[in-house]
C-alpha cells in the first residue's frame, strides 16, 4: 500500500472518537491509536518507516471492526504514551472488539518479565487447556499493543523463536537486548518461565 492510498483513504473516513497519531520517539516513529479516553486501542513498534507504521495500526484497527478514525498530529499526551511504551512503562489500553479469552491471553502475557520467555503452551496452560496453543499463537500474531504486550516474550515449546509480525530477526533483536540469551537459533533454557506458571 501506498503512502498516497493509506491517506486517501484516511482522508475520506467518518470519525467516530478514535485519533491515529503518528509520533517521533527515540528518534523512530510510532504510530499509536486512541479512543476518546486516551486509551490505547493499538501501537506500532517503534520504526524509521512511518508507511508501515501506519498500516500495521490500521489492520490492526480493522481486525478489530473499527474501521472510523482519523489521522492527527500528535499532542503531548500521545508524545507522552509513546515515550512511556519505549520506555516500557505500563499505558491503559482498550480491548474493545476481543473475546476474554483473547484479553487474557493477552494479560498473561503481559507478565512475562524482561529477559524471560514463555512458550505458546505455556500460556495455553495458564489459561487451563494446553490445546489452546494454536490459539494463543494466533493471538500473538494479531496482538495490537507490541511492547506493551511483549508478544515477542512468546515462543514454541522446543525454544526455537518462532513467528513475530515483524519478522524473526526483530524478534531476535527485541529478546537480546532484553537479556535473552540465543544460541542456535534457540533461547537458552534459563530464560523461561516455570512452565504453565
Amino acid at each position: 500500500m501506498t503512502s498516497k492510498a493509506i491517506y486517501l483513504t484516511l482522508d475520506t473516513v467518518d470519525c467516530m472518537g478514535i485519533s491515529v497519531l503518528p509520533c517521533r520517539a527515540g528518534g523512530k516513529w510510532i504510530v499509536l491509536a486512541l479512543d476518546e479516553k486516551g486509551r490505547l486501542l493499538a501501537n506500532s513498534l517503534p520504526s524509521e518507516d512511518l508507511e508501515q507504521s501506519l498500516a500495521r495500526v490500521l489492520r490492526s484497527l480493522q481486525h478489530r471492526g473499527m474501521g472510523d478514525y482519523r489521522i492527527a498530529d500528535a499532542d503531548r499526551r500521545a508524545e507522552s504514551i509513546a515515550n512511556s511504551i519505549i520506555r516500557g512503562e505500563s499505558v491503559e489500553i482498550a480491548t474493545d472488539g476481543m473475546s476474554p479469552l483473547e484479553i487474557s491471553a493477552l494479560r498473561r502475557v503481559m507478565g512475562i518479565p524482561k529477559g524471560m520467555v514463555a512458550s505458546y503452551r505455556d500460556i495455553a496452560l495458564q489459561l487451563g487447556n494446553p490445546g489452546l496453543a494454536r490459539f494463543v499463537g494466533n493471538v500473538m500474531s494479531k496482538n495490537p499493543f507490541p511492547i506493551v504486550v511483549p508478544c515477542h516474550r512468546v515462543i514454541r515449546s522446543d525454544m526455537s523463536l518462532g513467528g513475530f509480525g515483524y519478522g524473526e530477526l526483530e524478534k531476535r533483536r527485541l529478546l537480546e537486548v532484553e537479556g535473552v540469551e540465543i544460541k542456535g537459533g534457540k533461547v537458552r533454557e534459563r530464560h523461561r518461565l516455570a512452565r504453565g506458571r
